[in-house]
């Protein structure tokens, strides 16, 4: 879970002027690359959605790797997609300075695996689908943004979780004049992995440990403990079971220490360190 609040990773890279640089920045400028990549290339007549697209079909049968990373940066130009960069830089940013740059990563990360994963199983149950464009981006990070201040206000009257909410519903509305539930569940895998994995990384989801089975450790069977007090009943046992049993506490406090003595193993231990000494001033 993310523990770099207030550490450096929270922080902007450098500073342009008054601009600070923050990796959002950067994934902001690249998505103005893609924009501009994307306008010459089907301007020379390169289907770009072909090229750069996510296409489960390229991906898994001809290894056109790129295309896991390449897919979210395609984008004609458009009235509103000035809003998209914006939406991106502006809840990113909030994303990067609450949780810091390698949770952000990370997030970005599933929001291009996520969606190629899901379409992949459409495809593997027969439908052809490519997926491109900075949608899942777009939505994630509003949605991760939504999770970390749900309450927040926008324009002063509506909150950040219903604004998320009316988002997800209008954007899925889309998809059903067409009957497009492939891309439907390609848009709701984003959303849900960013919702899922920003409270993952806020500490409200634990992932499950296992744990491998581990070779118990052999029991020994110690003599029996003597009242205390009862220093006659050392005096007369076998000088070899006397040693045994001594040895036997010296190796316990080699474990777990003089501490892990009980009283009645203290006085045997203290017992025996007499006797010793008092062989040795014979």
């Amino acid at each position: 879970m993310a523990d770099s609040t207030g550490k450096l990773d929270t922080r902007p890279f450098t500073w342009l002027g008054r601009l600070p640089i923050y990796a959002t920045t950067i994934l902001a400028f690249l998505q103005v690359v893609g924009m501009v990549l994307t306008v010459f290339l089907e301007s020379a007549g390169i289907d770009t959605m072909t090229m750069l697209g996510f296409s489960p079909d390229a991906f898994w049968k001809k290894a056109h790797l790129w295309q896991l990373a390449t897919h979210p940066f395609i984008g004609l130009p458009s009235f509103f997609y000035v809003f998209g960069i914006f939406c991106t830089y502006w809840f990113g940013v909030g994303v990067e300075t609450y949780l810091g740059r390698r949770v952000l990563f990370r997030l970005l990360f599933l929001l291009c695996l996520v969606p190629a994963l899901v379409a992949s199983a459409w495809w593997k149950a027969g439908d052809q689908l490519t997926i491109g464009g900075g949608l899942e981006i777009y939505a994630g990070l509003f949605v991760a943004y939504a999770t970390l201040y749900p309450n927040a206000e926008w324009w002063n009257w509506i909150t950040m979780k219903w604004l998320a909410f009316a988002g997800i519903v209008l954007q899925s509305l889309m998809y059903f004049p067409a009957h497009r539930w492939d891309l439907l569940t390609v848009f709701l895998s984003a959303c849900a992995i960013a919702h899922f994995y920003t409270r993952y990384e806020q500490g409200h989801w634990a992932l499950p440990r296992f744990r491998w089975p581990r070779r118990k450790p052999a029991l020994r069977v110690l003599p029996r403990p003597a009242a205390r007090g009862s220093s006659a009943e050392f005096e007369t046992r076998p000088e070899d079971g006397f040693t045994s049993e001594v040895d036997a506490l010296l190796e316990k406090i080699a474990r777990t220490g003089l501490a892990s003595l009980s009283a009645k193993e203290r006085a045997r231990l203290d017992l025996a360190r007499e006797q010793l000494l008092k062989k040795e001033q014979k």
